[in-house]
């Protein structure tokens, strides 16, 4: 009786815990600047704020429409709050909330419970930090998962499949990412009924919401061409064998345009076309092989970095256990979570240099695959191997927690330098140039001049809604000038030649001013 009563006092403090650190999180933008991690957050919130081309628009090109109409909508409703930013830090409340009451549902030792509290919550604010939809999105789909394996009645179902359709809104590849390795634990409890069930809806929820955007960013002939060429854009930003494709290149004009894409995400489609991008895109794809083979190198030391030790320690311990016991249903399940592992990353190897934001979900999906398998098949020393995990993750966060919060504030001084150039200009609109300057702090970041006042390069100055009257290099001759950076000012000369040898213009350049860090450049004609 009194043991009970113990262990009802000890679950208490797990709840108390998780409530205190679920304030923290809640309070953290008040206490901190917080700034997204990658430039297409920034993208999307003036997108969707309508600060970007002046009205809330809801084609935020890598996120699904119907979560763009909701943003877009509430900023019609009142524009005085950060909308895109207020919805994606609710969301990760949400997650973390739902994540955390599972840890504290687990049958284990309360003790090792708050310890996994305080690793997921170091891991949680490393992500809060620095926010990115693609995470959001992974860990969304998390947690609908551990809501269906430990899914009690319709509640918990509904709540899972409703997480699972907003994580496939704000990144469908995100959301089936996790799901491609944890597909074989639905299997582990022999309920084939309810795991067929769970499956089923999953995929009917993943087709609706990928068919919903696939009509509505396909329904003109610009939207279809410009999904073809950002597509193209992409592959070959992301690609690691892409500069090599310069030497292939025999026309002058192309080879510098096509340098121009690669290095700076900037390319005049008078010039590229759409044709030839999507052929150097192709060429690509045809090298596979060989782009695995340059990064598997790549991905080891990234993997590396992220703590990847503990996915070996994991799954050898896991494997000499089993095969100990003679528990070759685990081996299988172990295995058939590692294949799916590693096919993803060829998947993605196949395609794209390692991403950190990527190679963190396969972490989580294959770590948490192994962990539940061995909690379900009351693996010996599990709370032991838990512990070690703990330690190890929280040590590898608390350290990357602790880099980060020390310079935590040294965007705002770029961000400052660059919104005082923007303000120097008196054209309405400035094309910033690569390697450009996104970093607004995420709660106020539409009522920043680099909103309002930018044009941006990449997939952004072809976007079928950007203002209009900024297509090619000829608009760049007595037109809007340009931010750049010092230490990419080769990109002037390509621009410039490219004006002179296709437009037949000879210009000027003129710096309007300059900083520490930035040239404004005009261009007019002789």
């Amino acid at each position: 009786m009194i043991n009970t009563k113990r262990m009802k006092n000890k679950k208490i403090y797990n709840y108390i815990l998780l409530g205190v650190l679920f304030v923290l999180l809640l309070i953290l933008p008040f206490c901190v600047n917080i700034f997204f991690s990658q430039s297409d957050d920034q993208r999307s919130l003036f997108i969707s704020s309508g600060a970007y081309n002046g009205t809330p628009c809801p084609y935020l090109v890598f996120e699904g429409y119907i979560y763009g109409a909701i943003i877009s909508t509430l900023y019609k409703i009142n524009n005085n709050i950060e909308w895109y930013s207020v919805v994606s830090w609710t969301l990760y409340l949400i997650s973390f909330l739902t994540i955390g009451f599972s840890i504290v549902r687990l049958k284990i030792n309360e003790m090792l419970k708050g310890l996994l509290l305080l690793t997921f919550s170091f891991i949680h604010f490393y992500m809060c930090i620095h926010p990115q939809f693609t995470i959001l999105a992974s860990e969304l789909a998390f947690a609908s998962f551990v809501l269906l394996i430990q899914a009690k009645n319709k509640k918990y179902y509904a709540t899972a499949f409703v997480l699972f359709f907003i994580s496939t809104q704000i990144r469908t590849s995100a959301a089936l990412l996790p799901y491609m390795i944890l597909f074989p634990i639905f299997f582990l409890s022999n309920n084939y009924k309810k795991a067929i069930g769970s499956l089923s809806c999953l995929c009917i929820i993943g087709i609706a919401s990928f068919a919903t955007d696939n009509i509505m960013y396909n329904h003109s002939d610009e939207w279809k061409h410009f999904n073809t060429y950002n597509d193209a854009r992409g592959l070959i930003a992301d690609n690691p064998q892409s500069a090599k494709l310069l030497s292939t290149i025999e026309n002058p004009n192309q080879k510098k345009e096509y340098e121009l894409l690669v290095k700076y995400r900037f390319f005049d489609t008078n010039i590229l076309t759409e044709k030839e991008i999507v052929d150097y895109a192709n060429t690509l794809k045809q090298q596979r092989l060989e782009t695995i083979r340059i990064n598997i190198h790549n991905y080891y030391q990234m993997y590396k970095s992220l703590g990847g030790i503990t996915l070996i320690i994991t799954i050898l311990w896991l494997l000499f256990v089993s095969l100990k016991k003679r528990h070759y249903s685990t081996v299988f399940f172990i295995i058939s979570c590692l294949i799916m592992f590693i096919i993803a990353n060829i998947t993605i190897m196949s395609m794209s240099f390692p991403k950190e934001r990527v190679l963190i979900t396969l972490i989580a999906a294959l770590l948490l695959s192994c962990l539940y398998i061995g909690y379900t098949k009351k693996i010996a020393y599990l709370n032991t191997f838990l512990c070690i995990n703990a330690i190890i993750l929280m040590f590898y966060f608390g350290r990357t927690n602790y880099q980060t919060a020390k310079s935590i504030n040294e965007p705002l001084k770029l961000k400052n330098e660059v919104e005082g150039m923007l303000n120097k200009s008196k054209s309405e609109k400035v094309l910033m140039l690569v390697p450009s300057c996104l970093d607004v702090e995420i709660f106020s970041a539409s009522k920043s001049p680099i909103a309002y006042k930018t044009i941006f390069q990449g997939w952004m100055y072809h976007w079928p809604l950007a203002p209009k009257g900024y297509g090619n290099f000829k608009t760049l001759v007595d037109g809007i000038p340009m931010l750049v950076n010092k230490s990419a000012v080769e990109q002037l000369d390509i621009i410039e030649d490219m004006i002179r040898q296709n437009y037949k213009i000879s210009v000027d350049r003129h710096a309007i001013a300059e900083s520490e860090n930035y040239y404004l450049i005009q261009f007019t004609s002789k």
